[in-house]
């Protein structure tokens, strides 16, 4: 492939935090299939473990040995432009110097033996964690380096704190472009980079919006009486304030709450499994994405306990747009997100359990988000649109 023809687009290295094949998709896999759709080709580069591994956590060990696995195989062609390498690295290598340097150099490795392959020349890289410049100094690719800042990721358990932030503030510094979805990210950010676009969260509205087309109702959800109360998403004790989920499940019997999703590796949290044997709560655990929409046109009302801590302070919810495309109205737990999304009210901040029973009170009596206010909502909150805007920037 000639890749000095003027009309060939530009190769982008996709540095993720998160494996392919996740359960639960973000960003990372997004922006993926999105660039894929717009004609580049990308090479997906797995988690390289940024959490510290917990000794005592059979998923933790089973994850590092199936990476092992997968890390000795060549990258796997997962869609026509897509490819996903699984680097063959020791995870929470960044205070171990020898570590540090033989990740880097294996990586080097198979990423250069990839890009020769198939003729990646100087690709655009585009990451989502800091530790990736003394890789590119072994690499020696000359084309922009891109920071898509979607979390605090400094925040989450198990992280080193110290070492992200040192190696974050070089990666802003040395960045031609940064995005962010949060405001308090891009307050954050614009410290070392004035090339701060701020891009919130979007949806897939084609897909989310088939919960309203006809089809029969979940065979899981036919016992659960109406009204329903659906918190869809992976169950992370650092991101949903369990206690009092708990309180108000237990207080208001009245209504159905339904948990769409498991619990992230390696958590078994005390509170979660309390609340899981209340008569009200109902657990259906991980459902394919294909399916969501389907059970999202069962529901009433979608929840977002969210648990006000630093890492959620910068975090913007992909399931809250999902929410409305699936034309349901959306209850938060606290105000994190107060200034960016009250722009409905089919849209409620509550903190206490007298607030969270005036919500639901109202939205059950207003009803469901109509189309009109879907895409008023929604506008050119999609993934394509936000895609074609970041491609107009960055080229």
């Amino acid at each position: 492939m000639d890749k000095n023809k003027k009309n060939e687009k530009e190769d982008f290295i996709i540095f993720a935090t998160a494996d392919w094949d996740t359960p639960y998709w973000t960003n990372k896999q997004h922006m993926a299939r999105e660039f894929s759709k717009h004609g580049h080709r990308v090479l997906y580069i797995e988690s390289i473990g940024l959490r510290k591994p917990k000794v005592n956590s059979s998923s933790d060990w089973k994850r590092i040995f199936f990476r092992l696995l997968r890390g000795l195989s060549r990258p796997k062609n997962v869609d026509l432009r897509i490819w996903v390498l699984s680097p063959l690295v020791l995870p929470y290598s960044f205070k171990h110097i020898w570590i540090k340097e033989f990740n880097e150099w294996m990586m080097a490795w198979q990423i250069k033996r990839f890009t020769d392959k198939y003729k990646f020349i100087n690709p655009y890289l585009w990451t989502y964690h800091p530790y990736i410049l003394e890789l590119n100094k072994r690499l020696k690719f000359k084309n922009k380096i891109i920071y898509h800042c979607v979390d605090d990721l400094s925040a989450i358990p198990g992280i080193d704190k110290k070492s992200f932030n040192f190696e974050e503030k070089k990666l802003l510094k040395k960045s031609n472009f940064v995005f962010v979805t949060n405001e308090q990210l891009k307050k954050n950010c614009s410290k070392y980079n004035k090339r701060i676009y701020y891009f919130p969260n979007v949806v897939d509205y084609e897909h989310f919006s088939l919960a309203y087309s006809k089809r029969k109702v979940p065979e899981d959800l036919k016992s659960i009486p109406k009204p329903r109360i659906v918190y869809m998403g992976a169950i992370s004790e650092f991101k949903i304030n369990f206690n009092l989920l708990h309180k108000l499940i237990s207080k208001f019997y009245m209504y159905n709450f339904i948990f769409i999703g498991n619990e992230i590796e390696g958590q078994s949290n005390k509170i979660f499994k309390k609340i899981t044997m209340l008569p009200n709560a109902h657990h259906l655990g991980y459902k394919p994405y294909l399916e969501l929409p389907y059970y999202l046109n069962e529901m009433q009302i979608g929840l977002l306990p969210i648990l006000k801590n630093k890492y959620t302070k910068s975090m913007s919810p992909m399931k809250f747009m999902e929410y409305i495309a699936a034309g349901l109205p959306v209850i938060f737990f606290g105000k994190n997100f107060l200034n960016e999304n009250k722009i409905s009210r089919k849209i409620s901040f509550v903190n206490n359990t007298d607030d969270f029973l005036s919500a639901i009170k109202k939205h059950l009596i207003v009803g469901k988000i109509t189309k009109k206010e879907r895409l008023n909502i929604i506008s050119d909150k999609t993934w394509r649109s936000r895609t074609s805007k970041i491609l107009e920037i960055i080229q």
